[in-house]
């Protein structure tokens, strides 16, 4: 287990230097840079829908906010990388403490090696935070159900919203 997760974490950083630049990457940091300009108020297109685009445009603004930090798609990366090696210590940390540590240890394995998380991190585009989304959503809905931390549901149901806008197969997680 430990060792699937020291993989997963150096698998990320080699990831990070050979960051994919793609269609999809050029439209969302074009939108961002241009927010000012050009304000947004959809998302990224719905594939083979002749435009029709996905509901709010979160992702522009939240990049054109890192942009601030770093202009460069590389530097964009490897701050979605990071964001991603913190939610799977969120992770391993929620699962050891509501279930047991080796099974923390195992889940935090098995997305330490999971393709569909490397495939959201080889570029930065509007997937790109959904995992860690994903996570938080989880470390919320635990809070709320096992340790009766209520106040945690509002909080989840802004993140599914604001996931929602990324990508709507997030959208999926509302009947929770």
């Amino acid at each position: 287990g430990a060792g699937l997760i020291v993989i997963g974490i150096l698998r990320r950083f080699h990831i990070s230097h050979e960051f994919a630049y793609t269609i999809w990457s050029d439209r969302d940091l074009v939108r961002a840079a241009e927010i000012l300009q050009f304000p947004q108020t959809s998302g990224a297109e719905l594939y083979l829908t002749k435009g029709a685009r996905t509901p709010g445009a979160f992702f522009y603004y939240v990049t054109w906010l890192l942009m601030r930090i770093t202009p460069s798609p590389g530097g964009l990366s490897v701050i979605n990388m990071l964001l991603d090696l913190t939610g799977l210590a969120i992770l391993w940390a929620v699962v050891a403490r509501y279930f047991d540590r080796r099974l923390g240890l195992a889940v935090g394995a098995m997305y330490a090696a999971c393709p569909v998380s490397f495939d959201a991190l080889s570029q930065f585009w509007n997937p790109s935070l959904t995992p860690f989304l994903s996570i938080s959503i989880f470390t919320l809905l635990l809070n709320a159900a096992v340790s009766k931390r209520h106040w945690c549901l509002p909080f989840m149901y802004f993140v599914i919203a604001i996931a929602g806008q990324l990508h709507l197969s997030m959208l999926s997680l509302i009947p929770i």
